[in-house]
């Protein structure tokens, strides 16, 4: 049961990460060829990268180069989006193997756990601790 939520998060995780890595990758490309923010494409995908980039906004400004920029800010968020995505991906796989390990080990037997109730029976070499 665990095993397959974990599938289904570490599944989900990796597709939410995809789609913002797609949203902010193409803002980035788009500001850096300086494309036209009044086609209504462009417009859309600035405005739901505007919304991922949002949290990052004002660490830095963007590096004008020729007539387009480099986005610093959203590459920052493209790459936080990443390794927060991937540790959490990672979480999910080792909470999954965790689970498998423990479902399929042993049951652990202590050796008083073998010992009889009536000790007379048994030598005394074998009862000292």
């Amino acid at each position: 049961m665990i095993t397959k939520l974990a599938n289904f998060l570490i599944s989900f995780t990796n597709i939410v990460l995809s789609i913002v890595s797609f949203f902010i990758g193409v803002r980035i490309i788009l500001q850096f060829i300086s494309a036209n923010s009044s086609t209504p494409i462009v417009s859309w995908i600035y405005s739901i990268s505007s919304f991922l980039i949002s949290p990052f906004r004002g660490l830095t400004s963007d590096i004008r180069m020729g007539s387009g920029s480099l986005d610093i800010v959203a590459i920052i968020a493209l790459v936080t989006y990443m390794i927060a995505g991937l540790l959490l991906m990672e979480v999910f796989r080792k909470l999954a193997l965790a689970t498998i390990m423990e479902e399929s080990a042993p049951a652990t037997v202590h050796y008083h756990d073998l010992e009889e109730d009536d000790e007379e029976d048994q030598p005394k070499h074998l009862h000292s601790r």
